[in-house]
């Protein structure tokens, strides 16, 4: 059986008195340090949240600047390539205009030539025609006479 004496009740004022004086002196700095670690985790774990958030806000701007950025480059890429076309199809024109208006003058030379040629040529072929007439003729004369 359990005999309930003072020796028992003494023992369970000093266990109760042990109790509190250690969840006083010992347990309740103890359990405040856990407590101020814990809230300190908790605020560093925010921050670490929001400093993701704000590292994929800015690397999702960054990704869109750069798209903005390269479809710029593509717009004035293919511009360029237009504007040069334009202009190499603008000196093609100029220089075949340049190069019709030699031709016809060429031409225009070479008709000057074939005729001052041909005027020559003319001039110089009369006395034979008129040369080669005459003996014709005297030949003819000469074969009448003799016939």
């Amino acid at each position: 059986m359990i005999n309930i004496n003072i020796t028992a009740l003494f023992q369970l004022l000093s266990f109760l008195f042990l109790v509190f004086v250690l969840k006083r002196i010992l347990f309740g700095p103890i359990l405040s340090v856990l407590d101020e670690r814990k809230r300190t985790l908790d605020s560093q774990a925010k921050a670490v949240q929001e400093c993701r958030r704000r590292t994929e806000e800015t690397l999702a701007e960054y990704r869109r600047e750069i798209a903005d950025a390269r479809r710029q480059a593509l717009r004035l890429q293919e511009q360029t390539e237009k504007e040069a076309l334009e202009a190499r199809t603008e000196m093609l024109g100029h220089k075949r205009a340049e190069a019709q208006a030699q031709l016809a003058e060429m031409r225009e030379q070479l008709e000057k030539e074939v005729e001052g040629q041909a005027g020559a040529l003319r001039s110089q072929v009369k006395p034979l025609r008129d040369f080669a007439v005459q003996r014709v003729l005297q030949q003819s004369s000469g074969s009448a006479k003799e016939g």
